[in-house]
């Protein structure tokens, strides 16, 4: 069976870009905003989630990310993030990686490689 990801992501290119690298192993979710973001995690219950923390609306990023995993506390939460301080966040503790926009993609594959998820 395969994979489910889920990118949560206001940038329609970005969400586009994400889809196109990883929609060969996975079954790809994606949402623009929090409760969108909310609403696909219910229904299609991803293994991956890419959520970007600085979406617009509410709720915001950090509380899509505290929501998601107090929903799944085993599903795989990289916060791929505009703002090189959000790493200094702790609330990032929640999460299993952080990426600086624009991400290279040989690093979010070798951690889901290292997750079991590629």
């Amino acid at each position: 069976m395969r994979k489910k990801l889920l990118i949560v992501d206001d940038n329609e290119a970005v969400r586009e870009a994400t889809r196109f690298a990883f929609e060969a192993a996975f079954d790809v979710y994606d949402a623009s905003g929090g409760e969108e973001a909310l609403r696909q995690f219910d229904s299609a219950c991803p293994d991956v989630v890419f959520l970007d923390l600085e979406l617009g609306g509410i709720p915001e990023g950090r509380d899509i990310l505290m929501k998601i995993r107090d929903k799944n506390p085993d599903v795989v939460i990289l916060i791929i993030s505009g703002s090189a301080s959000a790493k200094s966040d702790p609330l990032m503790m929640k999460a299993d990686g952080f990426f600086e926009k624009p991400a290279r993609l040989s690093e979010i594959q070798s951690l889901l490689k290292k997750k079991k998820l590629l």
